[in-house]
């Protein structure tokens, strides 16, 4: 997640030609999500316990958590599974899919089908370029409120696999708090393995 140079516009794409697809985390994962940070983050992170051991997403994705967070999951969905991380108010939800698009199309459809519809007053940063293990990646930062009225932020990182796996991950916090775990969280996905 370092600094790299922003990836083209895709001007021959027009928003009326881009695929709405069910199978991504429904927007209920999201707001799940912006909830337990919001409310319960810590009863949940209490009766977990503190994580130990690399973690599988899927047989393609693998995240070890850092010293301090918890994991619930992996959690199966329509046609995707999901593991959630927590620290205090922040949380990185990984989800992995099947299909293949490129990083940035993941990008694009989860902004549209889950950020858009879980936060109100969206802002999402100009997307980068990125890399996980080498493996080409897509990150993006956002902005929102919740239907609680919280005020949060976050990252975005898609990537494919060599398999042909999508994943997400989708760190977020209240407003102010995502600095206190950057360091965590860029560690987390730089040493994920996408198999």
């Amino acid at each position: 997640m370092g600094t790299e140079p922003a990836a083209p516009a895709r001007p021959d794409e027009a928003p009326s030609q881009r695929r709405r697809e069910r199978r991504w985390v429904p927007a209920l994962a999201v707001l799940g999500v912006i909830a337990l940070i919001t409310g319960g983050g810590r009863g949940v992170s209490d009766a977990l316990g503190e994580a130990a051991g690399a973690i599988d997403v899927s047989d393609a994705v693998q995240v070890q958590p850092a010293a301090g967070w918890t994991v619930d999951g992996p959690h199966e969905g329509d046609g995707y599974r999901t593991v959630l991380l927590t620290h205090g108010t922040a949380a990185m939800q990984v989800t992995a899919a099947p299909g293949g698009r490129p990083p940035f199309e993941i990008l694009d459809a989860y902004i549209g089908q889950v950020l858009a519809s879980g936060l109100g007053r969206l802002q999402v940063g100009q997307p980068e370029v990125a890399t996980i293990g080498g493996i080409p990646a897509a990150k993006v930062g956002y902005y929102g409120i919740t239907s609680a009225g919280v005020a949060v932020e976050g990252v975005v990182v898609t990537a494919t696999t060599p398999s042909g796996t999508e994943v997400v991950f989708d760190v977020v916090a209240p407003q102010g708090d995502l600095a206190s775990v950057a360091e965590d969280v860029v560690g987390m996905i730089r040493s994920a393995v996408l198999r």
